[in-house]
């Protein structure tokens, strides 16, 4: 009986230094990638500014081609919204809706999948000599001390994400 009684008091106190350490973990997230594409501004930024384009190239487009799609508010730019709904894992259910759109600059849009805070996705253009460099941009906040240990891995997780989608882009624009 003893030994069930420290088996239990050490668990509790794994709990505890567990949820301690969470508080010290960073609470917001942010992920970026980047990648230059061999065509001007105008060209790419109606793939970020549309989402009936955005799903020619976003990587969890191809995660699950049986992904339902429902569109409303503009057609693009402010007030597009985009919800999804899929039962594979990775793509789940949620919605997207443009905050703001600077053609060929600069793009915002809200993300919400569901549960906890909504985060925000961006995409910054700069083109010089013909070349444009895409910054797509993803940004949450971690409310709770479990939450922040899932946003250690956010940086891996949605980054290797924005990596494929950014090439899938690239090379769909440049294909052009």
């Amino acid at each position: 009986m003893r030994f069930f009684k420290y088996v239990a008091l050490a668990l509790l106190g794994l709990m505890v230094l567990f949820a301690f350490i969470g508080l010290f973990l960073p609470s917001a997230q942010h992920v970026e990638r980047e990648i230059t594409v061999a065509a001007p501004a105008a060209e790419i930024f109606p793939y970020t500014n549309d989402f009936h384009k955005f799903i020619e190239w976003s990587p969890w487009a191809k995660l699950d081609p049986d992904t339902r799609y429902t569109f409303s508010g503009a057609s693009s730019g402010v007030g597009a919204k985009m919800q999804w709904a899929s039962e594979h894992e990775y793509v789940g259910h949620g919605s997207q809706e443009i905050l703001e759109s600077i053609p060929d600059t600069f793009l915002r849009s809200s993300l919400d999948f569901g549960f906890g805070e909504p985060a925000t996705a961006s995409f910054t253009l700069s083109e010089s000599d013909g070349q444009t460099t895409i910054v797509w941009a993803f940004d949450t906040y971690m409310g709770n001390t479990i939450t922040r240990y899932f946003g250690l891995m956010l940086d891996q997780w949605v980054g290797a994400a924005y990596e494929q989608g950014l090439s899938d882009l690239k090379l769909l624009v440049e294909s052009r």
